[in-house]
């Protein structure tokens, strides 16, 4: 047993550096967003890719949001560790055109080799490693899915918001599941490495929930015993906790390393089973026009919040501005209310996570995420 266990160590570790990410041979549904995007809770910035699904440009439906780990291995050979990707656009939209799967917006976040073992670990480790995972997951529910929420067309309820890696990516995805059970719906766990920190174990049981998280999961068993019985027991521990994981699938397979390779053949059944609906349009009254507060020049501040919030209102909008306040399910908070913009809003009442502040001006109207601390 001490020799692929021996091998999984080394696969933790030894990942190239993203450094800055070259476009390289993405596919046209794939982009850079940026090479640097800002990670304020890490003091670090990080390349970030999107993928948008089959129809997103000639339609006006709003999709599923999928966020993943090591997202350079995941659209383009040129940058995945040994020539290996994992094909994450085409297996999506091959499913998409075969009418099995919806069509989701994917999120990839690059890892690098100085800090992976740091961000995608939530407790530090003996050797000093690890112990960035909470502030990661922090960056992702934070400061990229607000941002990805006014920049695409997304469906940003918790329902339709996914997390997906492998091995440490694993780890740190049911971490995430835990920590923001109201921002992330489902998980999908490929070869999780639950044996590199089995903190989680306790973190899971002594934190339960009651949102219902979709998690799939599935690991090989030449993987070895130990990472095999870790997923056993996990799996379990899930099924106790129904109100707060359901459903959850468990797939162990006979043959697969803990490679690249592997992972690229899991990845379409995870999303399928993860994602089986068909994206539907979000409901909107008739004549109702989405506009984009950055061009209006409105402006929520401070973000993130613990108390209160002020709104930066241009002319038009400074009388007669209606205010719905929407927590990440989408849910109501409160009556409609007419705003008056020289009083801050009062956040006191509201427990932490992310909520959404939606304005009506006559037939338009603009979404503003919010952080509560």
């Amino acid at each position: 047993m001490a020799r692929p266990y021996f091998f999984l160590l080394l696969s933790l570790l030894l990942l190239p550096a993203s450094g800055a990410w070259a476009q390289n041979s993405l596919g046209a549904s794939v982009s850079l967003i940026d090479e640097a995007f800002e990670m304020p809770q890490l003091n670090r910035s990080r390349s970030i890719w999107v993928y948008l699904p089959p129809g997103y440009e000639a339609s006006e439906l709003r999709y599923p949001v999928l966020y993943m780990h090591d997202g350079q291995h995941l659209f383009d050979a040129e940058l995945a560790q040994g020539g290996v990707e994992w094909q994450v656009d085409e297996a999506i939209t091959a499913l998409v055109e075969q009418e099995e799967s919806p069509g989701v917006i994917v999120v990839a976040i690059a890892s690098d080799s100085q800090h992976r073992g740091n961000e995608y670990v939530p407790w530090e480790k003996s050797d000093g490693t690890g112990g960035e995972g909470e502030r990661y997951i922090r960056f992702i529910a934070e400061t990229l899915k607000p941002y990805i929420d006014e920049q695409y067309r997304t469906r940003p309820e918790r329902e339709y918001t996914g997390m997906m890696g492998a091995s440490l990516g694993g780890l740190i995805s049911l971490y995430a599941a835990v920590r923001f059970p109201e921002v992330f719906g489902r998980i999908g766990l490929i070869s999780p490495a639950f044996w590199f920190s089995p903190e989680i174990i306790e973190y899971v049981q002594e934190n339960p929930h009651a949102y219902q998280t979709r998690v799939y999961m599935v690991i090989s068993e030449e993987e070895g015993e130990n990472p095999v019985n870790y997923v056993n027991y996990l799996y379990d521990r899930l099924l106790e906790m129904e109100e707060s994981y359901t459903p959850v699938k468990r797939t162990i397979t006979p043959t697969g390393g803990h490679n690249e390779t592997y992972y690229r053949s899991q990845f379409p059944e995870a999303f399928r089973w993860l994602f089986p609906e068909k994206p539907e349009p979000a409901p909107e009254p008739t004549g109702i026009e989405d506009l984009d507060p950055e061009s209006l020049g409105i402006r929520l501040y401070p973000n993130p919040s613990q108390n209160w919030v002020r709104l930066q209102l241009p002319d038009g909008w400074q009388q007669n501005t209606r205010l719905q306040l929407l927590d990440a399910r989408g849910r109501l908070h409160g009556a409609e209310q007419l705003l008056n913009p020289q009083q801050p809003l009062s956040l006191a009442h509201l427990p932490a996570g992310l909520y959404y502040l939606l304005l009506r001006q006559g037939d338009q109207r603009v979404l503003l995420p919010l952080i509560k601390q």
